[in-house]
């Protein structure tokens, strides 16, 4: 029988950093026996094997003692999620350190910042295109004065979802390391035109390279069937494009587009201009060279 393997955080009002503890601890441990307890202090009888993280004052990875409170315990830049991922991240990532830091720098970074109070973190606008994950994850607590019973079925229910943020953070930084080397193996169908052979992240390591300054659009199969055309950002993550789809094929799809660009599997133009794309490869190629001499 396999023994119980034990993680205490810190019980009352919970945030992304103890709920992530908890993620990482549970992944980790995902074929063992396993139990999140939330409690005041670390017991004096825990056992040497079980693990403590945002709670009890001691960070000491060797004794899996991840808290940070304690006075140096942030010099690192670490909440105690992010002292967990340093330790058990790498083997998370199927051993990929390269994925590891990729997840660190895309997601767990700024849990770190805004739970230690780093000085350059500060809170983007409140709207709904920038609610923080720290930010839902607080507003799952009850109501105030409620007893420690609701604060641990919330603190469950905030574990599954940020488990599964985790994991799709993780698969997305193994997307984004196999899309630096589809971008390298690329080919321009046509000048100033690339085309992809996977639909990966690519905005970041286009921009990256010098030698793919001039491309104008990247083409890609759509994982709904066909090939899209988009515009490369100006930067990466950026609305800007360097050049925008013809404004004649703003939202329109189908025979509608296709009647304007003479492509017949044309499927769509988005109305922003900035992707489009046709049924065939060769009808995507079609449209693109349209684009880019309009």
């Amino acid at each position: 029988m396999n023994r119980l393997m034990k993680l205490f955080v810190h019980s009352g009002v919970f945030h992304l950093d103890d709920v992530l503890c908890a993620v990482i601890f549970l992944l980790y441990f995902k074929d063992e026996l396993t139990q999140v307890d939330r409690v005041r202090e670390i017991p004096k009888d825990m056992d040497p094997l079980d693990f403590a993280a945002d709670v009890g004052g001691i960070y000491d990875p060797d004794k899996n003692l991840f808290d940070h409170h304690q006075k140096g315990g942030a010099d690192d830049g670490h909440a105690a999620c992010g002292k967990m991922w340093k330790k058990f991240g790498k083997q998370l990532c199927c051993g990929d350190q390269q994925i590891a830091d990729r997840v660190a720098l895309t997601f767990l970074d700024s849990v770190n910042r805004a739970d230690i109070g780093v000085a350059d973190w500060a809170p983007v606008r409140e709207d709904w295109r920038h609610l923080s994950a720290g930010a839902l994850i607080h507003s799952m607590n009850p109501a105030f004065g409620s007893d420690e019973e609701e604060y641990t079925k919330r603190f469950r229910l905030a574990v599954e979802a940020m488990e599964i943020a985790l994991e799709g953070s993780i698969t997305t930084a193994q997307a984004f390391i196999l899309g630096q080397i589809i971008v390298k193996h690329a080919d321009e169908a046509t000048p100033k035109v690339l085309v992809l052979s996977k639909p990966i992240p690519w905005q970041e390591h286009v921009h990256a390279r010098q030698d793919l300054n001039h491309v104008l659009y990247v083409i890609y199969p759509s994982e709904r069937g066909g090939y899209c055309l988009q515009a490369v950002p100006d930067k990466p993550g950026s609305f800007g494009m360097k050049k925008p789809l013809p404004k004649a094929w703003s939202g329109l799809r189908d025979s509608s587009l296709a009647s304007v660009t003479g492509v017949e599997d044309a499927m769509f133009c988005h109305v922003g201009l900035f992707i489009g794309g046709a049924k065939s490869l060769e009808g995507t190629i079609r449209l693109a060279k349209m684009a880019v001499e309009a």
